[in-house]
């Protein structure tokens, strides 16, 4: 009743209080919160909305809002994504400080509700012994084949990565001159190596299975890209969410195709011949029992390098054509070196690579200028700990902003060229590597991509076997496609269409791998 009557006496209805009274605790709350996080201990950063924090800020290119916060706030700074703190880290000193100099502190991972979705051997788990011995066996096994491991019945890596990319350029050739959307085809292309590596055999382009497994990582992708506010907003998993339903529902359907091959492997694994990485995985868990290891965790491991090692190369190689038909001159200039050093009586090699540093820094450019993994995934704080003059309590979540590392003004100067020269020193004869390490396109520390050397092996075979036999064109002469990017946990470019056309080459045939 006395609201009632102070409602009337100010002239105000009854429901008009209520919302005025909700906006004072709201107000309340948000004061309240700045307070306590506006401390010495924490660093600075914008205030941001009730209950959502700063999400409606970021837009559809989160990676470059925060980077103009960091010009505001500095390269360590403090944000609200809905109602928890996030530490934001801009730039390769700051990425360096906290997840190199300071790795065990760092190497943590939140406990975020999407994460507890996952079926993973080390990606989403959090650091600790168990985690440690995961990351070995995994590591182990993955170097073994991606170096060429001895007695294998597995080709090497290079081989499979050559075969594919032969195999993409025959592809290409059969259309004719016919625009083509090369997406699809390179996400097979890339998806074929690791299925090849993670199981010895490979599919054909338009396999049911491989294509459902394809339309599911497209599912992941799309429901990961678009973010899980309930992960910072635990109220809102009460609610329908699109996303998250694709997202399990992709996970189910590719779970049973890897239980396929993971139930095959431990049937008929045998020792003394080590297939792939499946029996690679089987024999390390089998020679490290203190781990504690069971058959679960050769399928968490395989899934873990499938999605690591097939996606973010997709895309890069996706944007690699783009390039090319936006940059016609830096295409020409690429063709002419490999057909200088490799000439046109075989296809590149590994071995090529020193020789074709103008063919390297390209790649380097691209993987710096597209910035493709613009977030890390989100790190978290194993104990209390200094950076940067501020205290970051334990279990304080951290995302460095990669994108921030290859579009730093302080170290690029022109970060928003594309100028592949940037990696050539000055004699222009071979890669600066002091270049090369100011980027951070794989992350830094004890989460750094363990699919590293195998993404660098197929980014450079796939680009230099498929500029070698291919030149690509812009359709019918039209205007050059933007270079805009779709944001997700992968950027991706806006879809566009090329024209392949063949380059005097002549018939390589590709090594046949066991097709499923």
């Amino acid at each position: 009743m006395a609201v009632v009557a102070t409602a009337s006496l100010f002239g105000l209805s009854y429901l008009q209080v209520v919302l005025v009274a909700v906006l004072l605790v709201l107000v309340a709350a948000v004061v309240a919160s700045g307070l306590r996080q506006n401390t010495p201990c924490l660093p600075p950063g914008p205030w941001g909305y009730p209950v959502v924090g700063i999400f409606p800020a970021l837009g559809s290119q989160p990676h470059h809002a925060l980077g103009r916060m960091a010009e505001k706030y500095g390269d360590v700074f403090r944000v609200k994504f809905g109602s928890r703190t996030v530490i934001i880290l801009n730039g390769i000193d700051m990425v360096k400080e906290a997840f190199v100099k300071q790795a065990a502190s760092f190497a943590g991972r939140p406990a975020l509700y999407s994460f507890k979705q996952v079926t993973n051997g080390i990606t989403f788990k959090t650091y600790s012994p168990s985690w440690v011995a995961r990351k070995k066996i995994t590591v182990g096994a993955l170097k073994g084949f991606v170096n060429g491991r001895a007695g294998a019945l597995t080709a090497s890596a290079e081989t499979m990565i050559t075969d594919e990319a032969q195999e993409l350029v025959r592809i290409f050739l059969s259309k004719s001159g016919q625009p083509v959307n090369p997406e699809e085809y390179a996400h097979t292309a890339v998806a074929n190596v690791v299925c090849a590596l993670c199981f010895g055999k490979r599919y054909e382009h338009g396999d049911k299975d491989f294509r459902q497994l394809l339309r599911n990582t497209e599912k992941f992708r799309q429901a990961i890209g678009a973010g899980n506010p309930a992960d910072f907003m635990p109220w809102l998993r009460f609610f329908p969410n699109k996303n998250m339903k694709m997202f399990k529902e992709a996970m189910e359907s590719s779970m049973q195709l890897f239980h396929k091959h993971i139930n095959f492997h431990l049937q008929t694994y045998d020792s003394s011949v080590i297939r792939d990485i499946a029996d690679a995985l089987i024999y390390n868990m089998s020679e490290n029992k203190e781990a504690g290891l069971g058959d679960d965790f050769v399928l968490e491991c395989v899934i873990d390098i499938f999605g690591a090692g097939q996606d973010t190369v997709a895309q890069i190689l996706h944007w690699v054509f783009l390039y090319m038909l936006v940059f016609p001159d830096v295409q020409a200039r690429v063709q002419r070196e490999l057909d200088a050093v490799v000439g046109r009586e075989r296809v590149p090699a590994l071995a090529d690579e020193s020789s074709l540093p103008y063919t390297a820094a390209v790649i380097h450019e691209i993987v710096r200028h597209t910035s493709a993994v613009p977030m890390s995934i989100p790190h978290l704080t194993t104990k209390d700990t200094q950076l940067n003059g501020y205290t970051l309590p334990k279990d304080t979540i951290v995302f460095a902003n990669l994108w921030s590392v290859g579009h730093d003004r302080r170290i690029w100067g022109d970060p928003s060229s594309f100028r592949p020269e940037r990696f050539l020193d000055p004699t222009g004869t071979a890669l600066d590597a002091a270049a090369v390490e100011k980027n951070l396109p794989f992350s830094a520390g004890k989460r750094r991509c363990p699919g590293e050397v195998l993404a660098k092996q197929e980014m450079f075979l796939f680009f230099s076997i498929l500029l070698h036999q291919c030149r690509f064109e812009r359709v019918n002469g039209s205007a050059a496609p933007s270079l805009e990017a779709t944001y997700g946990l992968v950027l991706r470019p806006q879809p566009y269409s090329m024209i392949a056309r063949p380059r005097n080459i002549g018939r390589f045939c590709r090594k046949e791998l066991p097709v499923v």
